[in-house]
């Protein structure tokens, strides 16, 4: 695959393929190495390609379930993007961020987290899930809440990037924006496609989003990764450019049901929504951002943070679930609760 497209020319447009020629070729290298795998003794025994979408369960330092969905190639990830920049960072690296902008995404990042411990969802993960083996044994853990992969993934900026195990999840992001389809101005607009390989996904800058107490997470298969202040992903992926076709875009837009099955609504995306739009932060998230984000820092460059950075605290900005929430969130969690193992 990466033969056939990896090596064109950003300047000759003609010979670029569209998205789902990129997606046929995937999915060749996908059933080349389920093949493969079937052929060696393993494979023979624990056929797992077959079971693709599952999640794998594992136990963190911490004592925690982890869910990791499971790749189709082993260690490979996608991502998808409407537009390719020379310098591919999270948002929250990129030009333009300075310390005041990214001090407000810090504060909406720790308002999301104290606002989740009204979700039931959430307080089911933390008392946590029996597990029972087939040896009759039972094991009592937690579940991860990851609030910082919840932030990256409703909208807030955070230095994480998006990936998934699921190429046809990359590709409706390499051809939306948001939950629309991507407009392209000219037949010269080009996407692109990218293929990551990590040799240590148990890495603790690389996250599985996997089950968390929201919808959205499980429906993208998506996990996030750490990058630094000079890193470009770029020079660690390799992106695959395609040429933007109306025809291809709607089809991967329907197979989603127009953005329906990736972008379910949930309640966490409209209190998420609020909290992105908003500039109002009360003092036990000022004093959380304090303590993740800025301990070493003195007490006079913190309040030249929070005076720089226009917002307002207050005492308290608490808005407890309503009850139709309550039922919604509840509602949501019936829907996760199937990938869970009990």
């Amino acid at each position: 695959m990466l033969k056939l497209y990896g090596h064109q020319s950003l300047n000759d447009k003609t010979k670029l393929p569209n998205l789902l020629e990129v997606l046929e070729a995937v999915s060749y290298d996908e059933e080349k190495y389920a093949l493969i795998y079937d052929e060696g003794q393993f494979g023979r025994t624990m056929p797992m390609h077959e079971d693709w979408y599952d999640i794998d369960q594992l136990q963190n330092k911490e004592g925690e379930l982890v869910y990791y969905p499971r790749c189709h190639v082993k260690n490979r990830y996608y991502r998808g993007q409407t537009v390719f920049y020379r310098n591919c960072q999270p948002s929250l690296r990129r030009p333009g961020m300075d310390k005041y902008k990214v001090f407000v995404e810090r504060l909406k990042t720790c308002e999301l987290s104290s606002s989740l411990r009204f979700y039931p969802s959430v307080q089911q993960f933390h008392c946590g899930f029996i597990t029972t083996f087939k040896s009759g044994k039972e094991s009592h853990n937690p579940l991860k809440v990851d609030d910082m992969a919840l932030a990256q993934h409703y909208g807030i900026a955070t230095e994480y990037l998006d990936l998934t195990t699921d190429k046809w999840v990359a590709a409706y992001f390499a051809c939306t924006q948001g939950e629309e389809i991507y407009k392209q101005d000219n037949v010269d607009c080009t996407g692109v496609f990218y293929i990551y390989h990590n040799s240590n996904p148990l890495s603790p800058k690389f996250h599985p989003v996997g089950i968390q107490p929201a919808l959205r997470p499980v429906m993208q298969l998506g996990y996030v990764m750490e990058m630094g202040r000079c890193q470009n992903f770029n020079k660690l992926a390799h992106g695959i450019v395609f040429r933007h076709d109306t025809s291809c875009s709607m089809i991967i837009h329907k197979l989603f049901n127009e953005s329906k099955l990736i972008y379910p609504h949930d309640v966490l995306g409209e209190r998420t929504k609020a909290i992105v739009g908003s500039s109002q932060f009360s003092e036990d998230t000022l004093n959380d951002v304090r303590l993740r984000f800025y301990p070493s820092l003195s007490d006079a460059a913190f309040d030249d943070l929070v005076k720089g950075s226009g917002v307002t605290i207050v005492k308290n900005n608490e808005i407890p679930l309503s009850q139709d929430e309550v039922a919604s969130v509840k509602e949501e969690f019936s829907l996760i609760d199937k990938y869970l193992t009990h």
